[in-house]
């Protein structure tokens, strides 16, 4: 699966919580937005900006894939169900005399 690099939008925040002072001063949390569908995944696990965005990425083409996996499922089951309701007419006989 490949993204469209002009689909994303990334931004650059401060990754609160733990990890003292250098946390604080520097925004090296990732986020980014898939705009065709809309999913947002942030990364602020490294300290390391670069780093938190390929983490990010990752993220979000293995959130891309597993959608993808539940839309054929749907379709897969869909067709299942289209299956089973359909209506078979009883045969006509006909005589004639």
């Amino acid at each position: 699966m490949t993204i469209n690099p002009a689909d994303l939008r990334f931004e650059t925040l401060r990754a609160g919580g733990p990890g003292g002072q250098h946390q604080n001063t520097t925004d090296s949390a990732v986020r980014v937005l898939h705009r065709p569908t809309g999913l947002v995944v942030t990364a602020r696990d490294e300290r390391s900006q670069h780093r938190n965005k390929a983490l990010a990425l990752r993220r979000l083409e293995a959130m891309l894939r597993h959608l993808e996996v539940e839309k054929q499922e749907a379709a897969k089951s869909g067709r299942f169900i289209a299956n089973r309701t359909i209506e078979r007419g009883n045969e006509v006989r006909s005589f004639e005399l």
